[in-house]
């Protein structure tokens, strides 16, 4: 683990966390939640799509925009960015009605997407113990509030 980024990250809160008024213990159960946007996805593969494609969705649609999922899985890599052929593709076969949950899925898997403070820092989850927090704070920061 690099103590050098996370003690920068304690000690700054460069996302006003709270990390000086927390615990260690919550601060290793803050730095799991997700809450930092990812860019958007520019590509997925024919698998991602497969992965989110509801299967009775699927068999519930015309026989022409089966076809037409079936030619976006033939491609192997899709583009999904914003106004290109394919991307255009997906949103008009997956706006129908019938298929709320694929266009839900589809959409969180391009665009929403978020990553906890850990995979930010590349930090290694077996190596995240209280005793690594207690290690990354500066002497003056306890190990949480003070308690009047």
């Amino acid at each position: 683990m690099s103590s050098y980024k996370f003690r920068q990250e304690l000690t700054r809160d460069p996302e006003s966390r709270g990390y000086a008024a927390m615990t260690a213990a919550q601060v290793l159960a803050d730095i799991q939640i997700p809450f930092r946007p990812l860019p958007d996805l520019e590509s997925i593969t024919d698998s991602q799509l497969y992965d989110v494609v509801n299967k009775t969705e699927f068999g519930s649609m015309s026989a022409s925009d089966r076809s037409r999922v079936r030619d976006l899985y033939k491609l192997g890599t899709i583009d999904v960015r914003p106004g290109s052929p394919q991307r255009l593709d997906l949103e008009d076969i997956f706006t129908a009605t019938g298929t709320g949950s694929t266009r839900q899925e589809l959409g969180r898997l391009i665009t929403g997407r978020t990553q906890n403070t850990r995979e930010f820092l590349g930090l290694r989850p077996s190596l995240l113990r209280e005793s690594a927090v207690k290690a990354c704070r500066v002497p003056s920061q306890p190990d949480g509030p003070s308690v009047p």
